[in-house]
């Protein structure tokens, strides 16, 4: 049977130890003059060091749950137009980048949020250009255009090309705070992944080699990064 398929990737990705020095550049290259900073709690007052250097961030967002709510996203949203945002920037991990991600699709167009979640209308065309910044291994949702997000009990995977990032700025620097714990749980998330990726029955050349490498790379660096948080090498 001939081989077929499909690989696109359209977020770019910068990478590196250090990347992370990159934000005011990214942003200014975007063309944006005020955007609204997605955070978790525990990274606010980092954000804030951060916009000393950054006269772009108008804003910050820190009140996002561990399994975000539409009500986070729709007070995102209100602070983004507020204070006259024209980008996202999320800086965390995925319930964050997902919080974002929806605040960067409904933000511009003044959209009702609830009824975009429910489906009761479609998401608008145009959108916030978004950054994501991760700061654990393993979500991937800096890459992706799926948010995570529930209302009350219900709780929904959104899969729409309105969620992709603009930009994915990923720096291990950025990790080296996470506690162990967090550290092997979402270290072993991204070789569950990689896993899946290798497994999946839409599986192709390009996606098998990534999540072999992935993989090797979890193996090899996981324990030392759990035992050494500080360990530069075995974070990226």
């Amino acid at each position: 049977m001939a081989l077929e398929f499909l690989y696109r990737q359209p977020v770019r990705i910068r990478f590196g130890i250090g990347a992370g020095q990159s934000l005011g550049e990214e942003i200014k290259a975007l063309g944006a003059a005020r955007c609204l900073v997605v955070c978790d709690r525990f990274l606010r007052t980092r954000v804030e060091a951060m916009q000393k250097e950054i006269p772009e961030i108008a804003a910050i967002f820190s009140d996002v749950e561990e399994n975000p709510q539409l009500s986070g996203v729709i007070a995102a949203t209100a602070l983004a137009r507020e204070n006259d945002a024209d980008a996202i920037v999320g800086i965390g991990g995925g319930s964050t980048m997902d919080t974002a991600k929806f605040t960067a699709a409904i933000a511009r167009e003044n959209a009702d949020a609830l009824k975009c979640f429910r489906g009761e209308i479609p998401f608008p065309q145009t959108r916030f250009p978004m950054i994501a910044v991760p700061t654990t291994a393993g979500t991937g949702s800096e890459v992706t255009q799926v948010s995570v997000i529930s209302h009350g009990k219900e709780k929904k995977t959104i899969n729409n090309p309105v969620f992709m990032p603009t930009l994915a700025i990923v720096d291990p620097a950025f990790t080296v705070t996470v506690p162990p714990r967090t550290t092997m749980n979402t270290g072993l998330d991204a070789m569950a992944h990689a896993l899946e990726g290798y497994w999946s029955k839409n599986h192709q050349p390009i996606s098998d080699l990534t999540a072999i490498e992935a993989v090797r790379l979890v193996l090899e660096n996981l324990e030392t990064a759990y035992r050494d948080g500080a360990n530069l090498s075995a974070r990226e």
